[in-house]
């Protein structure tokens, strides 16, 4: 699936408008560790990112830089981590 019919994908499962794929930050953090992760969709301020083992997670990106802070670990299901949308 390319990454135009990824944005519409995900917009259609928010219905939001300016969902999209984000590129990924030097730093993502869950509980204070390091995430290693190669997908960050951002709707409005909420951030749902994919760490290299296939894990959703969700959090928001830290005001002062790009970095995100992540807060819950959804597991394998992209439905369960945009659910908090």
């Amino acid at each position: 699936m390319g990454r135009r019919a990824c944005r519409d994908r995900i917009r259609r499962l928010t219905g939001c408008p300016e969902a999209g794929i984000l590129d990924v930050p030097d730093v993502v953090t869950h509980q204070g560790e390091p995430l290693h992760v190669d997908c960050v969709i951002g709707v409005e301020w909420l951030r749902v990112v994919r760490d290299l083992a296939g894990r959703w997670y969700v959090g928001e990106s830290l005001s002062e830089t790009d970095d995100i802070e992540c807060w819950e670990c959804c597991g394998p299901d992209l439905g369960v981590a945009l659910s908090f949308w």
